[in-house]
């Protein structure tokens, strides 16, 4: 007879396979953004219950905010990238403002995000304009 109770796991709980930090700017698209965190919620589990077992995101702002899109739809944002273990995530992914000169005239709170991603080694990707946020900050 078993000892442990139907609501024991037997297996030992496993770390996610990816891991992503999410970083919208000011005016971001929404349909990238939707698009791309949408994929990881389908990846995310076996089932489609959204669980973050395979996968795990983390949405992140240089301050807790509501995130404004380009649309006019806001997003709650209340995780700092000093509330992290920056070692526990594998991506940063950077879902680009309005236009390009918006990106590129950001507030360095953005760019000590981006030089501290790098720091720990995190794979920086870049979504829509997002990569003219990061031309004057890694170069």
């Amino acid at each position: 007879m078993s000892t442990n109770s139907p609501l024991e796991s037997t297996n030992p709980v496993k770390s996610p396979d990816v891991r992503f930090l999410l970083l919208p700017l000011p005016e971001f698209s929404m349909l990238p953004f939707a698009g791309f965190l949408d994929k990881l919620r389908f990846s995310a589990d076996e089932e489609d219950y959204s669980n973050q077992q395979y996968c795990r995101w983390q949405l992140i702002a240089p301050t807790p905010c509501h995130q404004q899109s380009s649309n006019g739809v806001s997003i709650e944002i209340n995780c700092t990238i000093e509330e992290l273990e920056l070692n526990d995530f594998d991506y940063l992914v950077v879902f680009g403002g309005r236009s390009a000169r918006n990106c590129q005239q950001l507030p360095q709170q953005y760019h000590r995000i981006l030089h501290a991603a790098v720091a720990k080694g995190i794979t920086l990707v870049s979504i829509d304009n997002a990569c003219f946020l990061w031309v004057f900050v890694i170069v």
